[in-house]
């Protein structure tokens, strides 16, 4: 990894941003930093950042990115590529309609799970006969 590259990862564990893969792009001069909600891609060349971020990723947090970033002097120019989500069933990354689709669906999933699990509930409670202790 280049310089510059270090520089970006470095920056980002110190705000305790965990890398969990570094790949390189093209040898010796883009890599790309991969995190739990973003993917940075550093140019060594022109000093420049592309990040792209989860599409679920609330917009605080990508603010403090976006400011952890900035705080890198030697970075010439800050790029923001298109929203990512990673399919779990058919183990890839998409982008656009795609992925905005898949999130909905499982907001929607993780919505209709609480609802039956509370209406479970309240069957339980509302059902069944107590005993004095």
């Amino acid at each position: 990894m280049d310089e510059f590259g270090k520089l970006v990862k470095n920056k980002l564990e110190e705000y305790g941003y965990v890398i969990y893969n570094v790949r390189t792009t093209r040898p010796d001069i883009e890599f790309c930093i991969m995190s739990d909600n973003m993917m940075v891609f550093t140019d060594g060349k022109e000093k420049s950042i592309t990040v792209s971020f989860r599409c679920n990723l609330e917009p605080e947090k990508v603010a403090q990115v976006m400011m952890v970033l900035n705080e890198i002097k030697q970075m010439t120019i800050l790029y923001i590529s298109e929203s990512y989500y990673f399919d779990k069933n058919n183990k890839k990354y998409v982008v656009g309609k795609e992925a905005k689709m898949l999130v909905a669906k499982e907001i929607t999933d993780v919505a209709l799970r609480e609802f039956t699990r509370e209406q479970i509930y309240s069957h339980i409670l509302a059902t069944q006969k107590c005993h004095e202790c």
